[in-house]
């Protein structure tokens, strides 16, 4: 299985009321970040590789302007569901199916 760490503090667009979005591509996945008006924050990784891959990067809440702890949500083909909490710089993994994609969600409170 390879593997790629995501570097997600790339570029920023301020989208006004949508938030901000950041993007960014690298060894076979693209990765894009959002932060909501309600203040919970997306990552999206989609994978164009024909194997699977180990996908990790550290979330830290305060370079999204978070502060506290709260709950990171998975959504996928199979839905969305729960897969832990977050306080502070939290490393994160998971793997990535062939050609599959997959929506973190990081929920304050």
């Amino acid at each position: 299985m390879d593997g790629f760490p995501l570097e997600l503090a790339i570029c920023r667009v301020h989208r006004g009321e949508c938030g901000w979005v950041e993007a960014h591509a690298r060894n076979g996945a693209g990765a894009g970040a959002w932060k909501a008006v309600d203040g919970s924050v997306a990552v999206a990784v989609a994978s164009i590789l024909a194997k699977p891959s180990d996908v990790s990067f550290t979330f830290d809440p305060t370079e999204y302007g978070l502060s506290g702890g709260g709950r990171i949500f998975r959504i996928d083909e199979d839905g969305r569901e729960p897969i832990g909490t977050y306080r502070g710089a939290t490393p994160v993994r998971w793997d990535l199916t062939p050609g599959g994609a997959v929506v973190l969600e990081f929920r304050p409170g």
